[in-house]
């Protein structure tokens, strides 16, 4: 394969761009048709090519079925100001109105007799009852008085229905006569004539205010002239100008500047009577001009005439009519040009079509066409899928088109949304075809197409690779639908809501538009859809809400040192399983630390074990010879004092490796304890008689306080004596001379406490964690004799018996709390 060919193959810009300028293209080829198309409709009812790609001159605005709808409006007024309205006075005084205030008391008499009704078939219903046999009985109240009633006829006798039935003139119902049963009419009338009077007054001044309005809109013709007769009375309505009488020719005031139309003894007539006869729609109905004026004027008795200027030299501003003029004109002037994007916008959506499918599947090393993730989708699942949702856009896309297309006067947003929601509608279906046109292409060249379908597995293959293909295929949509992935969850979740928040958007104004038409059962599918999605959304927040709080859970118990914990991360939102996935790993990371740390730990008090035990050998020797040396009678002075300073490093040496023996045992926890009673009272007071002298030399003086009732823990006593020694033995090592130790014994949320504070006589330049580490000393310079590990072990050995033991430092001051858990 040639190598540039293979680089074009594998640049995903490219194949991303050729895709989207596909639906780009696909976008503006049917925006430009359907505009082309929506002016037709608004006009003559059918394409005129000539008038798209030809020099055709552009037809009068006049021809559209806009203006017959705004003529057909007009002329309504225009008739309704002669028979109804009639004058200013008549309006004023309420005569205008009168024929309407009649019809609204009609139809109040008629709600009157028709809630009596009501009332006294509700007094029947709640009549009947059943005595201890099950046979009916009716009681009626009439006042204090009670009246047992029979039925005058049964229901047997109408026909076993329980309706309301005329017989011989009289009404009745489940058998009873009507008139038998009394209710409060007085109240009844008084309710209704109080609301039809509040209805009288309101829709009187609605009257008012709608002819105002029509008043207006005669006085604000610029472009419409017109002349009506009433042959019956002689009345005559005009703006032209001109006498008008029972012997006028209303043919011949059609001046021929502009569109004219005159009905006279059942004719209609114009230079141009053809074009007059656009159908228009009005409530669901079809009409044209002809009938219009036929069924409004002649039929009715009157002649009538109207001129209307439809020349861009003629017309005025002012009114309507310039505004259909003008919007026609622009129409018509961005037709050419929309002919043109159209024809050109379709060979390009066809040529990336094309390329799409040229270019699908990336290109290995040895020339074999890489599948992608979608291919793992069953070939005919894929066709099915990708089906579907193309025909469902296309459905939006028809329903939007059938909800406004068949409306000749929209306005701006009404006509952009219409082209733009529909040509995003099909840009969509085409985006889904070219997807699964390129799937077909990859399966194609890699031979696979037939193998990989649902059928082939289930009857050839014996579904043995159907599990697989079945998660694959779910994973595969999974991805398609959730974003894709991002390094951090703010843009993840911003996706989605913004994928939720559109898609919402979308069925709002699709359910909208449904709603407004006779399309209920989509509306209800619409609305059936909008739930679906936002239970979707809900289920996902809660998935996303367990995610989150199993993985705080373990991270909670990780704090606490637990790292057996287990994350199913596969069946977490796809967002998430990154951070779950790096949960885990931290996990396997942090118990492989733990191990080393604690190998390491195991293998140092390993060492020091044996090192020490390997020491005590020479050590024992170098302790004896040292002894035998000092029963020797050696008259050098010189070598007596070497013989001593080699007993007491060989005492300091012996007592380290002691040390390091005990404090490698507890560590390792290879220490038994015998816990038994301790007097806290009497350990602390034994510890500061043995260690008094020895700190009165040092001038160091002691100040115990113990109370009264003396603190009882369980303890091992010699570990606490020892753990306890060792803080003593600090205090003589680093207490500043000429100070006071301070011992406190007390008891403490459950605990008996031992505290000690001193004043150290180095300044305490370490933190408190380390002094508790082995080795670790109070004086850098390492001066002093202690060896570091006699905090470490009081530690442990605290530890050991379930106590707590804490070191505090402030400034110079250095306090040990020693707590043991008292005896209950």
């Amino acid at each position: 394969m040639d190598t540039k060919w293979k680089k074009i193959r594998n640049n995903t810009m490219i194949k991303v761009a050729t895709f989207l300028l596909a639906c780009i293209f696909a976008f503006s080829t049917f925006y430009s048709a359907s505009y082309i198309l929506l002016f037709s409709v608004k006009n003559n009812g059918t394409v005129d090519f000539s008038q798209v790609f030809g020099d055709k001159e552009e037809p009068k605005y006049t021809d559209s079925k806009m203006f017959a709808k705004q003529f057909s409006k007009d002329t309504k007024i225009i008739k309704k100001m002669m028979t109804e309205y009639k004058s200013d006075e008549n309006v004023k005084s309420g005569q205008a109105f009168k024929s309407k205030e009649v019809k609204l008391l009609k139809e109040m008499e008629e709600d009157i007799a028709r809630e009596i009704i009501e009332r006294k078939k509700t007094v029947i219903i709640n009549a009947e009852v059943e005595d201890e046999k099950g046979n009916r009985t009716f009681k009626f109240s009439d006042g204090e008085t009670v009246s047992n009633y029979a039925p005058v006829l049964y229901d047997e006798t109408i026909d076993g229905s329980e309706n309301l039935k005329t017989i011989d003139g009289k009404q009745y119902y489940r058998g009873f006569p009507l008139d038998a049963i009394v209710v409060n009419e007085k109240e009844i009338r008084s309710d209704y004539e109080k609301s039809y009077k509040n209805r009288i007054n309101r829709e009187r001044l609605e009257y008012s205010a709608q002819y105002e309005k029509d008043k207006k809109t005669i006085e604000e013709f610029k472009n419409l002239k017109f002349a009506i007769l009433n042959k019956r009375t002689g009345e005559v309505f005009t703006n032209m100008g001109v006498e008008i009488t029972a012997q006028t020719d209303f043919s011949s005031l059609i001046k021929g500047t502009g569109w004219g139309v005159a009905v006279q003894n059942g004719v209609l007539t114009g230079d141009k009577i053809e074009l007059y006869k656009n159908n228009y729609y009005e409530n669901g109905e079809g009409y044209n001009a002809l009938t219009m004026l036929s069924e409004r004027f002649d039929n009715d008795g009157f002649y009538a005439c109207f001129e209307i200027n439809d020349s861009a030299k003629t017309i005025v501003k002012g009114d309507e009519y310039y505004n259909l003029h003008q919007d026609y004109s622009k129409s018509f002037a961005k037709l050419k040009g929309m002919g043109t994007v159209a024809v050109v916008s379709c060979v390009l959506m066809i040529a990336c079509i094309v390329l799409s499918a040229t270019l699908a599947g990336k290109v290995d090393e040895q020339g074999n066409t890489i599948k992608a993730r979608t291919d793992w989708i069953y070939n005919d699942i894929h066709f099915g899928a990708s089906a579907i949702l193309a025909l469902c856009f296309a459905l939006v896309m028809v329903i939007i088109y059938d909800s406004f297309f068949w409306s000749y006067q929209l306005d701006a947003f009404e006509e952009q949304f219409m082209l733009l929601g529909g040509s995003a509608c099909v840009a969509i279906s085409v985006a889904f075809f070219v997807e699964w046109l390129m799937s077909v292409v990859r399966h194609s060249r890699c031979k696979t197409y037939w193998k990989h379908t649902l059928v082939y597995e289930m009857f050839v293959g014996s579904g043995r690779k159907l599990g697989t293909g079945f998660k694959k295929s779910y994973n595969s949509l999974r991805d398609l639908l959730l974003p894709p992935k991002t390094k951090n969850l703010k843009t993840r979740m911003f996706i989605i809501i913004g994928q939720y928040a559109g898609a919402n958007m979308v069925l709002a104004l699709v359910y909208s538009m449904l709603s407004k038409s006779r399309h209920s059962v989509l509306a209800f599918i619409v609305v059936v859809l909008m739930l679906g999605l936002n239970l979707s959304l809900v289920a996902l927040a809660k998935s996303t809400i367990k995610a989150l709080d199993d993985m705080m859970e373990v991270l909670i118990e990780a704090e606490k040192g637990k790292f057996d914990f287990n994350l199913d991360v596969y069946f977490m939102p796809r967002y998430l399983q990154d951070f779950a996935t790096h949960i885990v790993n931290l996990r396997e990371g942090m118990k492989i630390a733990v191990d080393e740390a604690v190998k390491g730990e195991r293998m140092k008090t390993e060492l020091i074990t044996n090192v020490s035990h390997d020491l005590k050998t020479p050590l024992t020797s170098i302790v004896n010879y040292v002894d035998l040396l000092k029963r020797c009678d050696l008259q050098d002075q010189t070598a007596n004092s070497y013989i001593k300073i080699l007993e007491e490093k060989a005492e300091r040496l012996k007592k380290l490796i002691e040390d390091l023996v005990e404090a490698s045992k507890i560590s390792s926890g290879n220490v038994s304890l015998e816990l038994t009673k301790v007097n806290l009272n009497e350990l602390a007071i034994q510890l500061v008689g043995e260690n008094e002298q020895e700190l009165k030399e040092l001038e160091i003086e002691m100040r115990v306080t113990t109370p009264s009732d003396a603190p009882i823990v369980k303890a091992d006593s010699q570990k606490s004596y020892r753990a306890i020694e060792n803080l003593f033995s600090n205090v003589k090592k680093y207490a500043m001379p000429k100070t006071r130790v301070y011992v406190d014994v007390f008891e403490n949320e459950g605990f008996g406490v031992i505290s000690i504070k001193n004043i150290s006589k180095n300044e305490l330049d370490v933190s408190v964690d380390q002094l508790t580490q082995r080795f670790v000393r109070g004086d850098e310079a390492r001066a002093t004799e202690g060896n570091g590990l006699g905090l470490s072990i009081a530690d442990n050995l605290i530890d050991l018996q379930n106590g707590e033991f804490k070191i505090e430092i402030d400034g110079d001051l250095f306090k040990a709390t020693v707590k043991l858990p008292l005896d209950k």
